[in-house]
């Protein structure tokens, strides 16, 4: 569920939802809450996780995954890591391979370090082998060694998605298509996969 509010804004009226607002106006639309009011919302905020699990098919305890299918999964990492892996392979075009990941050379390292950036852990980019497919200039950064395991996570992610949505390939754009089907369009808004009332 989201929370809309009306806002003025250069004299003109908008429906923001709560999440969007400035700090300082969700401070102001809280103070006008009951006591009551915070209780509602907080139920609702609570379901609010149960309800990415079930559409995701995310259960918390063990037991219920081995019944139900589920993936046993820690919030945290799902929110920090694969879901921004997730969008990272979007925006990239197609799944990366072992091979399409490239440590910097050399003298790609000392170009970084002379520019401000901190050289002290491993770092890498991602370039398809197939050259029919283009990396989209300034959409993916470096990636430190820390964000490789985190780019495998979104890759399983995507892929037990595509296997939900029935699709058996191991073509990058097909399973890409089919994960589209059956997860948020956030994931791939902005890429070449977006619903094209969201691209």
């Amino acid at each position: 569920m989201v929370f809309f509010y009306r806002v003025m804004r250069d004299g003109k009226s908008y429906s923001i939802c709560f999440s969007d607002l400035a700090e300082q106006a969700q401070n102001e639309v809280l103070a006008d809450y009951d006591e009551d009011s915070l209780r509602r919302m907080c139920k609702i905020l609570a379901g609010a996780p149960r309800s990415i699990g079930d559409q995701f098919g995310l259960m918390g305890r063990s037991d219920d995954c081995k019944k139900k299918g589920g993936i046993k999964v820690n919030l945290h990492e799902m929110f920090f890591e694969t879901f921004p892996a997730m969008k990272i392979i979007f925006e990239l075009g197609f799944i990366p391979e072992e091979d399409d990941i490239h440590e910097l050379l050399p003298e790609m390292y000392a170009l970084y370090e002379s520019k401000g950036g901190d050289i002290s852990k491993r770092l890498y980019t991602i370039v398809s082998k197939d050259e029919n497919i283009q990396t989209p200039e300034n959409k993916i950064g470096l990636l430190t060694e820390d964000d490789l395991p985190k780019i495998q996570k979104g890759i399983a992610a995507i892929r037990i998605h595509a296997k939900r949505a029935g699709c058996v390939s191991d073509n990058s754009d097909e399973i890409l298509a089919a994960a589209v089907s059956v997860i948020p369009a956030v994931f791939s808004q902005n890429s070449r996969f977006a619903c094209k009332e969201d691209a």
